[in-house]
């Protein structure tokens, strides 16, 4: 008996050895689980907290389940004001493109087709009649929330993007109106040496028309004994080692005469540097080179 006893201490003993030690390792796994859980959170947070575009989670019942500072930027719109409340309720004045009133859930919350964003505004910074229009684009997944679908939309501030191409619009207007009214021959040629534009005086002083020139090969309407030299400093100023020169060179005009010009070359280079075409500015000099021409043939044969 005594040793019957002894066995079951023994075996009570074994017991709770097992069960304390599978407890551990429960607790340490849960622990780990729970430790990577928040570090994965953690990750998380930080790649929201850096995407340039904003991003609302909304669940498949419409309701606000995660907002991000950018979004929040973006919107106009507190976490607070947003998290919890349906989309349909979000404190945010939006409209469409004809400047229409839209309702937030349909702006926001609405797939959009294909995965092509739609823009909408919302209220800008200068003023209630300032609008600043965003990228929208709204994808549901399933299965991401305890098994359900949401709605994941990025907004994307495209304000900057768009004050910017008004502005190089502006910018591109003044300057081909100011080409247009250049009393000296203008033109914009491309890498190959083709005509992409030209003024009307450059026209005029080629005896032909600016409809007529547009896509013609520059080298075509060059004096053939002036076609190397000018490819020489085409070639240093392709290659960096100048950023403009000017050449005294000859144009055969439609009519077959001979134009002598004085013409200033500009590389015009994208941000990176590399090249985008050419920019010329060309005077006719035909005038001053014949008085030239005579004063120094009377000075030759006159008594």
């Amino acid at each position: 008996m005594a040793a019957f006893a002894s066995a079951l201490v023994i075996l009570g003993f074994a017991l709770a050895f097992v069960f304390f030690a599978r407890s551990a390792r429960a607790r340490r796994a849960r622990d780990e689980a729970v430790a990577r859980e928040r570090q994965l959170r953690r990750q998380f947070d930080a790649i929201l907290s850096t995407a340039v575009e904003g991003v609302i989670i909304t669940s498949a019942d419409g309701e606000v389940v995660l907002l991000t500072d950018m979004a929040g930027d973006v919107l106009g719109v507190s976490k607070d004001d947003a998290v919890g409340r349906p989309l349909a309720r979000l404190p945010v004045r939006i409209v469409d493109e004809h400047l229409r009133a839209a309702l937030p859930a349909d702006a926001l919350g609405t797939e959009t087709e294909q995965g092509r964003p739609r823009i909408v505004g919302v209220p800008g910074r200068r003023g209630t009649e300032d609008v600043r229009w965003i990228q929208v684009t709204a994808r549901v997944h399933h299965d991401v929330l305890d098994g359900k679908s949401a709605t994941i939309t990025t907004v994307t501030d495209t304000t900057g993007l768009r004050e910017a191409a008004e502005a190089l619009n502006r910018s591109d207007a003044q300057f081909r109106k100011a080409m247009e009214n250049a009393p000296v021959g203008m033109a914009l040629v491309d890498l190959e040496w083709r005509i992409m534009e030209v003024n009307r005086a450059f026209a005029e002083m080629m005896g032909s028309t600016v409809a007529a020139l547009r896509g013609t090969p520059l080298a075509s309407l060059s004096h053939p004994m002036d076609l190397q030299a000018e490819r020489d400093q085409l070639q240093r100023l392709y290659d960096g080692h100048q950023t403009r020169f000017q050449v005294e060179k000859r144009y055969v005009r439609a009519d077959g005469n001979v134009v002598w010009t004085v013409q200033d070359v500009a590389m015009v280079r994208y941000a990176g540097g590399a090249p985008d075409h050419y920019v010329l500015q060309v005077r006719d000099t035909t005038d001053d080179r014949m008085r030239s021409e005579l004063l120094s043939h009377r000075a030759m044969h006159d008594p």
